[in-house]
C-alpha cells in the first residue's frame, strides 16, 4: 500500500525515525473528523506520534502545516522534520505515559501560543493551489469558534491546468481528502459524479439535460444550496471569454457568476471553474475569485528551467565588476520606467560587453538603486540553447516557448527577461508547418506585454527593422568597442577577482601587455572581451604550473598557444 513518509532526525544524535501515513489512515483521519479540518489533525498525530517515540518536534508550526497538507495531497512522499531526543523528562518520570503526555501538552500550548499571536492566517505562500479547498473550511470553522477576523478565500477558485488528465485527478483527489464530493460538469455530459446516484437530492426536481446548459448550471447551483460538495467547471472558459471579449452573449453568464459568488459566500459548497494555464479572466470577474498560485510555485517551472535569476545575491557575488558603464546602466533603468516603448535593446559586436552591462543592472535591482517602478522586480536571463535542447518533434519547441511566455506574462508585474542574442531567438523553431519562436512572441512584444531586455548585434538588429511594430516597442542603446584607455581601466578594475579565482597575481605590465597584443593579434574579436579572455588564459596557465604571479612574458606566450605556435 502507498504511504506517505514523515522522516524524524534527531538534530542531537543523527538517529532517524519514522513516522508513516497509509491512505487507508487519511480515510480513518478524515472519518473521525467529520466537517472539521484535516490538517490540524495530522498535525496533532504527528506531534503525538512523535512524543511516543520520545522526540520534540523542533519545527515551527507552519512548516507541520506544510508537510500536513503534501501528506493530504500526494498519494507517496517523504518529508523530514527536526527533533530532539526528549532525556531531561523522561528520566525524571518511571511512567512513559505520564511524561509523554506532559510533553505533548507543553507543545500543543506553545503551538497554540503561535496561533493565537498569529491569527490563524492560512493565506501564507506556502500554500499551493489545491490546498484552497481545506483553506476555506479551515477558516469557517475557526471563525465559528473563535472571534478572529480573517478574510476567506473566495468560494468560486480559478484552478489553472497544463496536464488536464493528472491535475483534474489531483483536483478531486484533494476534494475528497477535504471530506466533500467532487461533482464535474462538462458541456458533454453535464454534472457526473461516482459517488451520486440519480437519486441523490442534488437531482431532485432537475432536468438533467438541461444541465448541459452553462448558464442553465449556474442558475441551478444558486437555486439548490448543497452539503459537502463542490462543483469543478471543466473547461468553462469557452463560455466565459477571455480579457479582450465585451458582448452579450457572455455578458449574461459572467452576471449570473457574480450573483453566484454572493449566494455561496453563505454556504459550504465551492465551485472550482478548471481552465488552461494560459487563460486570462476578464477584468470585470477578476475581483470575484481565488487565482491558483501553481504555476508560480511548481518546481518545474519554465523560468526555472530555461533561464536563471540574474539578480540573486551568490550569482550577483560570481561576476566581475562592471567598470565604466553607469550612463548606460542608468539609461536601461530610463528606459524600462518609460510608459511606452519600455523595452531596452543593446547593440553591440560580440565582446563589447552588453551582457556585463544587463550583469550591473541586476546589481542595482539587487541594491535597490532604481526607480520605484522596478522595486523587488526579478531579473531573468533566457538560454536559448536550453529552450531548444531536446526539442526533437515539430511542436516541442513552441509548447515550450508558449509555456514559458504564459509564465511571464501572469508574472509581467514581477519579472524582467535578459534575451542575449534576441535576434537569434525570433527565427529560432522555425520548421516546417511549425512557427518559429518570432511569431509566438512577436504579438506580445508589439503589445508592450513581455517585459525584455535584448542584446543584439548591428547585423541582428534588421530584424527588427522588418517588423515596424516591433520595433518601436525597443529603444537601442549602442555599445560601443573601448579605446585601449578604457580596456586598462576596466581590466584593472576586475584583475582582483580574477586573482582571487586563479590565486596569483597579475602584475601590471601583463595587463597592458594583454590590451595591446589583443589589439594586435586577434582582430576579429572585440574590447574588452579578448583582452580579458587572454589574461584569463595566460593566468590559468601560470596557475598550472604552480606560478604566483603573471608577466608580460606569461601574454606573449598565450598569443603563441592561441596561434598553436608553442605547445
Amino acid at each position: 500500500m502507498k504511504s506517505f513518509i514523515i522522516e524524524i532526525n534527531d538534530i542531537d544524535t543523527l538517529q532517524k525515525d519514522y513516522i508513516k501515513f497509509s491512505q487507508k489512515d487519511l480515510l480513518k483521519i478524515c472519518k473521525i473528523v467529520g466537517k472539521k479540518p484535516v490538517t490540524p489533525e495530522i498535525v496533532k498525530r504527528i506531534t503525538s506520534i512523535a512524543n511516543q517515540k520520545g522526540y520534540n518536534i523542533s519545527e515551527t508550526l507552519e512548516k507541520l502545516y506544510w508537510i500536513a497538507r503534501q501528506v493530504l495531497i500526494d498519494e507517496e512522499g517523504a518529508e523530514s522534520i527536526a527533533c530532539t531526543r526528549v532525556k531531561d523528562l523522561k528520566d525524571n518520570y518511571d511512567d512513559n505515559d505520564d511524561c509523554n503526555n506532559i510533553i505533548e501538552n507543553r507543545e500543543l500550548n506553545k503551538r497554540r501560543q503561535i496561533i493565537l499571536n498569529n491569527n490563524y492566517d492560512y493565506n501564507d505562500n506556502y500554500l499551493d493551489s489545491y490546498n484552497i479547498i481545506e483553506n476555506n473550511i479551515e477558516k469557517r470553522d475557526l471563525n465559528k469558534k473563535r472571534q478572529i477576523n480573517i478574510i476567506n478565500s473566495s468560494p468560486l477558485i480559478l484552478i489553472q491546468y497544463e496536464n488536464s488528465l493528472k491535475e483534474l485527478e489531483n483536483l478531486t483527489n484533494s476534494i475528497i481528502l477535504s471530506g466533500k464530493t467532487p461533482v464535474i460538469w462538462s458541456k458533454a455530459s453535464g454534472l457526473i459524479s461516482g459517488n451520486l446516484s440519480n437519486h441523490h437530492v442534488l437531482f431532485e426536481d432537475a432536468i438533467k439535460s438541461e444541465l448541459n446548459d452553462p448558464e442553465k448550471l449556474i442558475r441551478f447551483i444558486i437555486k439548490k444550496p448543497q452539503e459537502h460538495l463542490d462543483y469543478i467547471l471543466e473547461d468553462f472558459h469557452h463560455y466565459l471569454g477571455d480579457k479582450s471579449i465585451i458582448n452579450p452573449a457572455v455578458g449574461e453568464l459572467r452576471s449570473l457568476l457574480k450573483e453566484l459568488y454572493r449566494n455561496l459566500k453563505q454556504r459550504d459548497e465551492n465551485v472550482f471553474v478548471f481552465v488552461p494555464a494560459s487563460y486570462e479572466l476578464p477584468d470585470e470577474l477578476d475581483p470575484f475569485f481565488t487565482k491558483s498560485n501553481k504555476s508560480f510555485n511548481k518546481q518545474n517551472s519554465y523560468l526555472k528551467r530555461f533561464g536563471h535569476l540574474l539578480n540573486d545575491r551568490d550569482y550577483i557575488a560570481k561576476t566581475k565588476p562592471v567598470i565604466g558603464v553607469e550612463d548606460k546602466i542608468e539609461r536601461i533603468i530610463q528606459i524600462l520606467g518609460q510608459m511606452e516603448a519600455n523595452n531596452p535593446l543593446l547593440v553591440g559586436l560580440p565582446g563589447v560587453g552588453k551582457t556585463a552591462i544587463v550583469d550591473g543592472f541586476a546589481k542595482a535591482l539587487l541594491d535597490a538603486k532604481t526607480i520605484p517602478k522596478l522595486a523587488n522586480k526579478k531579473l531573468y536571463c533566457l538560454s536559448l540553447n536550453s529552450l531548444i535542447a531536446g526539442t526533437r518533434y515539430r511542436g516541442d519547441f513552441e509548447i515550450r516557448l508558449e509555456g514559458l511566455m504564459d509564465e511571464v506574462l501572469r508574472q509581467k508585474d514581477k519579472i524582467i527577461i535578459f534575451i542575449d542574442e534576441i535576434h537569434s531567438l525570433l527565427d529560432a523553431g522555425a520548421t516546417e508547418n511549425a512557427s518559429g519562436a518570432g511569431e509566438i512572441l512577436k504579438p506580445v512584444l508589439a503589445r508592450g506585454e513581455f517585459p525584455c531586455i535584448g542584446a543584439t548585434t548591428p547585423d541582428g538588429v534588421n530584424i527588427f527593422s522588418k517588423d515596424p511594430a516591433l520595433s518601436r516597442r525597443f529603444k537601442k542603446i549602442i555599445i560601443k568597442e573601448p579605446d585601449k584607455e578604457e580596456t586598462l581601466r576596466i581590466l584593472t578594475g576586475i584583475s582582483q577577482k580574477l586573482e582571487i579565482h586563479h590565486n596569483l597575481k597579475l602584475t601590471k605590465d601583463a595587463l597592458i601587455a594583454a590590451v595591446e597584443l589583443s589589439i594586435k593579434n586577434i582582430p576579429e574579436e572585440n574590447l574588452p572581451g579578448k583582452a580579458v579572455s587572454l589574461i584569463d588564459g595566460a593566468a590559468a596557465f601560470c596557475s598550472m604550473r604552480g606560478k604566483k604571479n603573471v608577466y608580460a612574458k606569461d601574454i606573449e606566450k598565450e598569443i603563441l598557444r592561441l596561434k598553436g605556435e608553442l605547445k
